[in-house]
């Protein structure tokens, strides 16, 4: 298990509240394929650090 950490400028939220803020988190790996043994990944928790 690994955990990494990215800092995301505060000027990448919206700060009207009526929009959502929304965070995408792309899979990158050195493989493709969507059968047995394809890339995958599971979050077991985000926790956003204000």
């Amino acid at each position: 298990m690994s955990t990494l950490t990215y800092a995301i400028l505060a000027s990448a939220f919206q700060t009207d509240t009526s929009q959502w803020n929304i965070l995408r988190l792309s899979v990158v790996s050195g493989s493709s394929g969507d059968t047995y043994l394809s890339p995958g990944v599971a979050f077991d928790c985000i926790d956003l650090l204000v």
